[in-house]
């Protein structure tokens, strides 16, 4: 069997509280606790992280891009939806926001997202949407 991703136990701190080990990284999750982030959090957060790290290795191709930002909502009407607003410190030209646009359509969560959500990218930058 792999080693395991994530491991989990529940009800440890208190009866809502679970402490979640991400490899040798501690994170409590508490529904309940406000100040804790959620589980849709951590899911939605770690779908951004990955997006993110996906434009900049794309861009790197090209030298150093600097920062990139990702701002993922969700809407959760039905179908659910992710917005992605990746949002660059370079501008590109219309077709290479197109390219990058569909390489992060390749990411490990957004594959695994998909089937779920209906996901949309916006690339901007300076305020301007690029595709």
């Amino acid at each position: 069997m792999p080693d395991p991703l994530a491991v989990v136990e529940a009800g440890f701190t208190s009866r809502t509280a679970v402490e979640l080990r991400l490899g040798a990284h501690p994170v409590t999750v508490d529904p309940a606790d406000r100040s804790t982030p959620g589980p849709l959090h951590l899911l939605i957060g770690a779908h951004g992280a990955d997006v993110a790290s996906a434009a900049r290795t794309h861009l790197e191709r090209d030298g150093d891009p600097g920062a990139v930002e990702v701002v993922v909502t969700l809407d959760e009407g039905a179908p659910p939806l992710l917005y992605r607003r990746v949002i660059l410190p370079v501008h590109l030209r219309r077709d290479d926001a197109h390219r990058l646009a569909a390489a992060l359509d390749h990411t490990d969560t957004t594959r695994l997202l998909r089937p779920a959500f209906t996901i949309r990218t916006v690339v901007e930058f300076d305020g301007e949407a690029l595709n």
